[in-house]
């Protein structure tokens, strides 16, 4: 797995195996050809999935044991966020610390990384097959955060709660239905199914 830096100067690479001689994130400077740093996964598997953002330098990554882990590319720390049961098939970190990742068993996890430690805020059946593709639309400011405050938090106010700025989350699953979540309620919306666009009822979180 690998990831670009917008701007095409920097990108980052995922090393993991079977045998976890390597479970790590490494991050390239481009431009001059060169390896920038190394972080140590806390992975006990294969590692599946990554996104985040240079710009705020956190990125999300999940992994064939169930796991989540926040990892600062700044720092060069990583730090389990989600432990499941099933594989964790994708991930998303929004610029505002929004986590969410999707398991195997069709589970959408919400996880609020702004908060130290981070936090699950919602876990979602969204049904039940496994979860591929997740996009969030956090509206027109998604107030990039490019440091962290004392507490060890994304955010750069102390006492900041829950970003204002996530809204809904398109997630798509193996049984080729796609699913529209209510990020701050934890709640279905809608659903798309292959044979008839369906309203889905509000499901309450798990």
């Amino acid at each position: 797995h690998v990831a670009m830096a917008p701007c095409g100067t920097r990108c980052l690479s995922l090393s993991s195996s079977f045998d976890m001689e390597d479970c790590s994130l490494r991050v390239w400077d481009v431009a001059r050809d060169a390896h920038v740093k190394t972080v140590y996964l806390q992975h006990s598997a294969p590692v599946w999935a990554v996104h985040g953002h240079f710009e705020t330098g956190w990125f999300l990554t999940g992994s064939e044991d169930g796991t989540c882990t926040l990892v600062s590319i700044t720092s060069g720390t990583s730090t389990p966020v989600y432990q499941g049961s099933t594989v964790v098939k994708t991930v998303y970190m929004s610029p505002t610390g929004v986590g969410v990742c999707g398991c195997a068993n069709g589970t959408v996890v919400v996880l609020d990384c702004t908060a130290w430690p981070p936090c699950i805020r919602h876990r979602v059946l969204a049904g039940n097959s496994a979860i591929t593709v997740i996009m969030i639309d956090e509206g027109s400011n998604p107030n990039l955060y490019s440091r962290s405050n004392t507490d060890g938090g994304l955010t750069d106010h102390p006492t900041s709660c829950w970003p204002v700025y996530c809204g809904l989350c398109l997630v798509g699953s193996e049984n080729r239905s796609i699913y529209l979540l209510n990020l701050q309620s934890g709640c279905v919306i809608d659903r798309w199914t292959p044979q008839t666009r369906s309203f889905a009822l509000q499901h309450p979180p798990l």
